[in-house]
């Protein structure tokens, strides 16, 4: 009864503790047999902690892990109340260090922005204050001041202050507006606390009209009692006005395609002072056929150098072209003037100014083509003495009638025959060589449908060449200028002249001149053998070659000829200077000469061009009685500088008949047997 009474009291005590513990899982777990001491409270406790036997094994009855819910036993409640409270106890001391870890953020960061932004026994970048004043726009060319204030209120000094103003591209000194200024570093020594320097910089800023350039304003310092150095920058745009130079171009808004057009470009200095070394260069689109320029540029086709220019000066260019390409497209040509470069004076540097001019290609009211022994190119080439057909063709391009249509065509040039001049179904007035074409002579010109066209024919003769012509005319050309005009009724019925207008010129070629002769008593060397030529006897002959030309010089001139089998070679050339350009083929048996270059008025004006070479011939029973050739296949050829065509000129092939020797005689003419 002692020990039920025990027994009931203890299940009392654990009911109270397992009511408050949460409901666990039951965890299936081994079965241990222990033995329990019955005499609860007269037994000491130390018997808890010994070890059972069981099935020979020796067990620790608490080694086991217990996982239990109400219904455990009281020794499992109890352990499962000491792990709940260590896990509460271990909660709390997180939740207490997180609560902490914030706290001290937040005060660090307090602190910290107090020292570095608010404490003034702080040196910061941020209590440095670079300000910079001045005109926001500026004419280029024009002097720029600026006034940069640097304020320290920092609680020490600043020491080795230095301001490092860069400039843009193109800058110039303000003190010789010629030198370049990139970089210019003005030191300012130490700057006390609080204190305040000030200084004014002065610079030529250069570019073009509307842009906007950018100057670096930076401040390098160092604080007391350190070797590093601290720096500080801004940025200071200035917006650029009228600019130093302006560039005009005056030229027609429309033309036809394929026609020549002028540009007239223009370049006027809006500066007070002389601008120094100034280059125009040009940016031509595609269709662009460049054909000449006065003056003439200083690089390629696209670059003058125009030097200085004083205060008002303009300077004009002026730039012939011819553009191609299909109606209603544009071409626009750019221009651009500014400083010329220091290591390249034919290109800008700093662009002052530009412009655009853009021109459209449309078809013409009254359409007219003008073709030159049937060629339509606007440069054509012919021959002295050449006949020359032309004709011009005009059409009528509108949706309207073109009435009274009338041509006018200019002739100049001295190379021009008057005496040939014929202007079917028109007139040729001599007096100021212009061709007519209208309806009093030509009636379909009268009145011209939509789309029809009609056709005007005119021939004239090129001079003979005369050695007056090739001792005195260089470069000669024949220009024909046509203008076709027409009325018509326009969108308000209001009469207006529609025009058109056509050029060609036409070239005339160099003439060359080849004359060879068959020496043997005359030239620079001595032949030998029998002459005449005898059968199975050697014989040596003197070839001399003299060469002329008339109007246009000729580059590169070759001299070719041929040997038959029966002639040698012998190696020998006059003058000796010309031995470095003559040779000889044996295989093709062919003789070379590379005359090189033949002015103008050679053989005319001046000596011919002259060679001389040395051939042996050993003639064959079979030539007797006969005249056999020595020389033959001989031709010179060339290139035309001004025409830019290939020239030429055939010799005759040479025989034993030596009649340019001085002691011909016609004996001397033919193989004889012995």
């Amino acid at each position: 009864m002692k020990d039920e009474g025990k027994i009931a009291e203890l299940k009392k005590k654990l009911d109270s503790i397992s009511g408050d513990l949460p409901k666990m899982k039951h965890v299936k777990m081994h079965d241990h047999h222990v033995s329990v001491n019955r005499n609860w409270g007269d037994e000491d406790d130390g018997d808890n902690d010994r070890v059972v036997e069981e099935g020979g094994k020796k067990e620790d009855p608490f080694s086991a892990t217990y996982i239990v819910d109400n219904a455990n036993t009281a020794s499992g409640s109890t352990k499962s109340t000491d792990k709940n409270s260590d896990a509460s106890k271990i909660y709390s001391f997180l939740k207490g260090l997180t609560v902490f870890s914030v706290v001290f953020l937040v005060i660090a960061a307090a602190v910290a922005y107090y020292y570095f932004t608010i404490n003034p026994n702080i040196i910061s970048g941020a209590n440095i204050e670079l300000s910079v004043s001045g005109p926001i726009i500026i004419s280029a060319g024009q002097e720029l001041s600026l006034d940069v204030n640097v304020f320290n209120n920092n609680s020490d000094a600043l020491e080795d202050v230095d301001l490092i103003m860069t400039y843009p591209d193109g800058t110039r000194r303000a003190d010789d507006k010629v030198t370049s200024l990139i970089t210019d570093r003005i030191p300012l020594g130490t700057i006390v606390a609080g204190g305040t320097q000030r200084t004014s910089v002065k610079s030529i800023i250069l570019g073009e009209e509307g842009s906007t350039k950018n100057i670096s304003v930076s401040l390098e310092y160092k604080l007391p009692g350190t070797n590093s150095l601290f720096a500080k920058q801004k940025t200071y745009p200035i917006g650029i006005g009228a600019g130093p130079v302006s560039i005009t171009v005056d030229s027609v808004k429309e033309i036809i395609p394929e026609q020549s057009t002028k540009f007239v470009v223009s370049v006027k200095s809006n500066s007070a002072d002389v601008i120094k070394d100034v280059v125009l260069s040009a940016e031509y689109p595609f269709g662009f056929d460049y054909v000449s320029a006065d003056p003439d540029p200083s690089l390629a086709t696209d670059h003058w150098r125009l030097g200085d220019i004083a205060p008002g000066e303009v300077k004009k260019i002026e730039i012939n072209a011819k553009i191609f390409g299909q109606v209603n497209q544009e071409r626009t040509v750019r221009f651009f003037a500014g400083t010329a470069q220091n290591k390249n004076p034919n290109e800008i540097d700093t662009i002052f100014a530009s412009a655009i001019n853009t021109i459209n290609l449309s078809a013409p009211f009254l359409g007219a083509d003008v073709a030159v022994n049937g060629s339509g190119d606007e440069i054509v080439v012919a021959n002295s003495g050449q006949l020359l057909q032309g004709e011009i063709i005009w059409k009528n391009n509108l949706d309207v009638s073109i009435h009274d249509v009338s041509i006018e065509g200019k002739l100049s040039g001295v190379m021009v025959d008057r005496n040939s001049v014929a202007v079917p179904n028109g007139f040729y007035k001599s007096d100021n060589d212009t061709l007519y074409w209208e309806k009093s002579n030509d009636p379909q010109m009268e009145d011209v449908a939509p789309n029809k066209s009609g056709t005007s024919n005119f021939n004239m003769k090129v001079f003979d060449l005369t050695k007056d012509l090739a001792s005195n005319i260089r470069r000669p050309e024949i220009t024909l200028n046509f203008t076709v005009k027409g009325n018509r009724l326009n969108e308000n019925k209001v009469a207006e002249v529609v025009t058109s207008q056509s050029s060609r010129k036409i070239r005339i070629v160099s003439d060359l001149g080849l004359e060879t002769s068959l020496l043997y008593h005359d030239g620079p060397f001595t032949n030998t053998g029998p002459m005449p030529a005898k059968a199975n006897n050697k014989t040596t002959y003197t070839v001399n070659v003299k060469i002329s030309n008339s109007f246009n010089s000729v580059r590169g001139l070759i001299y070719t000829a041929k040997l038959p089998i029966y002639v040698n070679w012998l190696g020998k050339v006059s003058p000796t200077t010309a031995s470095s350009t003559v040779l000889y083929d044996s295989a093709n048996r062919t003789i070379t000469w590379k005359a090189g270059d033949v002015a103008p008025g050679t053989g005319y004006v001046s000596n011919p061009k002259e060679m001389s070479y040395q051939v042996e011939f050993l003639p064959s029973l079979s030539q007797v009685n006969q005249s056999p050739i020595i020389v033959n296949s001989q031709k010179i050829a060339g290139t035309d500088s001004f025409t830019n065509t290939v020239v030429s000129a055939n010799g005759y092939s040479l025989n034993t008949q030596i009649r340019s020797d001085s002691k011909y005689d016609m004996s001397l003419d033919r193989v004889l047997r012995k």
